[in-house]
């Protein structure tokens, strides 16, 4: 599938879940040159777009527009004509309240080719995920999806109660602010004010939150429970059954409900989403560092003696990755490596080792570079070592393991490159009950991009890391010694069960 240039994507991010956007939709988006995204789209989905692309938020708030209607159809429309490759990337399905066929329609007007991909909406969704079929046999044969915004005003008398008030299920986006009206306007359509309503907050994340009650009490549950926008809003029978599925899992009371910012590379973060969600937390990516892989050139004459090393020395997945990169780029059969043996500083740089056929010789029982040197010191002595890393990579290890005897030579396969996120992302981060920091290049941005003013705590992976910000003057809250995502997650439980639990 190839992403054409000059032409416009309509593509629906899905309810909320970045794990929800269709497959030919997330190839779009990482093809893309230009990419217009809403306000409610999963940010993190943009992690998945080019280096080079320019990526706009042209969303709306209640009462506040970046940018008008028109302006965003000329954006479009100018971009293409420019020769690039479009994506409009909009939350849930394009043509489910979100104005998409008006951009298809201005795109036709002038000739710019347009294509629609369609998401998973939140009408769906949303009730799928707090267990409730919005059809059931003998309980609701039909639904309909209104929104409680009409574009021109934000007045929901606007909408039809009599004819809605016969519908078995009755689904309400955008209707947060106007739920009072909405419940009183069906009540007085003939609809019973016990009719079961659920609410359903930031649908099928893992900030969901879920408020059951009927007709005649749902505002008064909702305002008691704080739930804000996006919200979708369940009314019929089929509402009772909220909650009645949910499936078993592993979600930890301590965590959940938690906001964490993760800001490490886009590896880092994803081994951290996938053990926070699981237990409940809500994760925030809002990434301060990019990893450069070095040129095959810069590599290439160290890469021409491998044969000459004894031991070969990984500190991180990235030294693994951008090690074995290299090689590829200088056309290197792995089978060369076969006369030197493999050390590892843990599980993560091992795992990526095994994936490429590497098997490791050694680990340290504990996972850092002191552990390394004290374990593997002894077998290097009188050997040569040679030791892939990073620009920033600290010299305690190399010069740990010159002092046990051994001749080290370090190889410089990738470079940390500092990255500014978008303001939103970094609001984001910036209002997150913790914020994890996973190297001594995401302290540095860290207070480079302004967030260590916002008195947020402070979670490090590592001892290393926890050493850089305490020598920047930050107050560190949490440090997770075992480098590993689950030894993050064992150390956020430990620091929130000491915390006041979360009304």
């Amino acid at each position: 599938m190839k992403c054409d240039a000059g032409k416009v994507y309509l593509v629906g991010a899905g309810p909320g879940d970045p794990g929800l956007i269709t497959v030919r939709g997330l190839e779009l988006l990482r093809q893309a040159d230009v990419i217009l995204h809403d306000r409610l789209i999963p940010h993190e989905l943009l992690r998945e777009a080019r280096a080079d692309a320019i990526i706009t938020d042209v969303g709306k708030f209640p009462g506040s527009h970046r940018l008008a209607q028109d302006e965003i159809n000329a954006l479009l429309i100018n971009h293409a004509r420019a020769g690039r490759c479009v994506v409009r990337l909009k939350g849930g399905d394009p043509f489910v309240f979100g104005r998409g066929f008006e951009e298809l329609s201005a795109c036709h007007d002038v000739g710019i080719a347009c294509e629609v991909v369609p998401g998973v909406s939140s009408a769906v969704a949303g009730p799928t995920a707090a267990g409730i079929p919005i059809t059931h046999r003998g309980v609701a044969r039909n639904f309909a999806v209104v929104t409680a915004r009409t574009g021109e005003s934000d007045d929901a008398s606007d909408l039809d109660y009599a004819a809605l008030a016969r519908i078995d299920t009755l689904i309400v986006l955008m209707g947060r602010g106007n739920l009072r009206e909405v419940a009183a306007g069906l009540t007085a359509a003939g609809r019973d004010a016990s009719t079961p309503v659920a609410c359903i907050e930031q649908a099928t994340t893992s900030a969901q939150r879920v408020v059951a009650g009927v007709l005649c009490d749902i505002a008064d549950h909702v305002d008691e429970a704080g739930l804000r926008p996006p919200v979708v809003t369940v009314i019929g029978e089929v509402a009772r059954y909220a909650g009645s599925t949910a499936l078993p899992g592993s979600t930890s009371e301590v965590l959940s409900g938690r906001v964490v910012a993760v800001t490490g590379t886009k590896t880092i973060n994803q081994h951290l989403r996938a053990s926070l969600e699981p237990r409940g937390a809500k994760v925030i990516e809002c990434p301060l560092i990019d990893i450069e892989f070095e040129a095959a050139d810069k590599a290439a004459e160290m890469l021409s003696h491998l044969h000459k090393y004894d031991w070969l020395v990984f500190t991180s997945v990235h030294g693994a990755r951008g090690f074995v990169s290299a090689m590829q780029r200088c056309a290197m059969d792995i089978v060369t490596l076969r006369s030197a043996q493999i050390a590892a500083v843990g599980p993560s740089t091992r795992d990526e080792l095994s994936a490429y056929g590497l098997r490791v010789d050694f680990m340290p029982t504990r996972f850092c570079a002191a552990a390394l040197v004290e374990q593997l010191g002894p077998q290097v002595s009188a050997r040569r070592v040679l030791l892939p890393c990073g620009d920033h990579a600290r010299p305690e290890l190399a010069e740990g393991l010159s002092t046990a005897g051994a001749w080290v030579d370090r190889l410089l396969v990738y470079r940390n490159v500092p990255h500014r996120p978008a303001a939103e992302m970094l609001e984001q981060a910036g209002a997150a009950d913790i914020v994890v920091l996973s190297s001594p290049t995401a302290v540095r941005q860290f207070i480079e991009v302004g967030l260590a003013a916002r008195g947020v705590s402070i979670a490090c992976l590592g001892p290393t890391t926890a050493s850089a910000a305490r020598r920047a003057g930050l107050p560190v809250s949490v440090v997770a010694e075992d480098h590993r995502a689950e030894g993050m997650v064992h150390a956020l439980e430990a620091f929130f069960s000491c915390c006041e639990v979360l009304p």
